[in-house]
């Protein structure tokens, strides 16, 4: 595979799409990821680096052949969730020629869906931390 012309992102910005690409898909083999960087010597050290901070869990299927199946943890769906609400409260800092800030009713409902998506998972990470020193 030829290595294809990419928009620049920051590393940050390519962790957050590939987080968001295995939500998208329930899950995702890394061969179904390789659009994201080109190689899978560019996408192997995000996934591993995914995996060791707990943001995705790694499971064997095979195939034919055994393939590596990344999915989110909690831990991951929630930060995944906050760097959305984040993007949408950034959007919201446009203001109009009179410095007014004007949101619209989608732009309320996509925050509100968001929060309450971040107050559940924080609920679902946090409890499983007290089981654990409990």
């Amino acid at each position: 595979m030829t290595d294809s012309p990419r928009p620049k992102m920051s590393a940050e910005e390519l962790l957050y799409k590939v987080l968001g690409e295995i939500e998208s898909r329930g899950g995702a083999i890394e061969s179904e990821l390789y659009g994201l960087v080109g190689t899978a010597r560019r996408l192997r050290p995000i996934l591993d680096r995914l995996s060791e901070r707990g943001l995705v869990d790694v499971v064997w299927r095979d195939t034919g052949r055994r393939v590596r199946v990344y999915r989110l943890t909690d831990t991951g769906r929630l930060l995944l969730h906050v760097d959305g609400m984040r993007h949408e409260l950034l959007g919201l800092n446009k203001a109009d020629s009179s410095g007014e800030i004007s949101i619209e009713t989608g732009q309320i409902m996509r925050i509100r869906k968001e929060f309450e998506n971040v107050q559940r998972l924080m609920r679902v990470v946090f409890e499983d931390e007290g089981a654990d020193q409990g």
